[in-house]
């Protein structure tokens, strides 16, 4: 099964107060005790978000045979000059 909830923080507290008791809860969460072979405690949604940070300043990576086809492709296609692979 699934289920979804919806909930607008709007209806019961401000924005800026709702943003507090996030900020809060996310501080508490990230300062709680570790385990020993654990170096941090991560909340949901961000490691992807550092990944799309860490991708957007070096690109994304890409598999030699992959990219070996697109070359090929920009080949064929006249363009590897205009769009060189590094």
């Amino acid at each position: 099964g699934f289920f979804t909830l919806a909930i607008d923080p709007d209806k019961f507290i401000s924005l800026a107060q709702f943003t507090r008791h996030v900020d809060a809860l996310v501080t508490r969460i990230k300062n709680s005790p570790r385990a020993s072979d654990v170096d941090e405690i991560l909340i949901p949604g961000e490691r992807a978000y550092r990944q799309r940070q860490e991708r957007a300043l070096s690109g994304i990576p890409v598999d030699g045979q992959t990219c070996s086809a697109i070359g090929e492709i920009l080949r064929e296609l006249g363009l590897h000059e205009k769009y060189p692979l590094q």
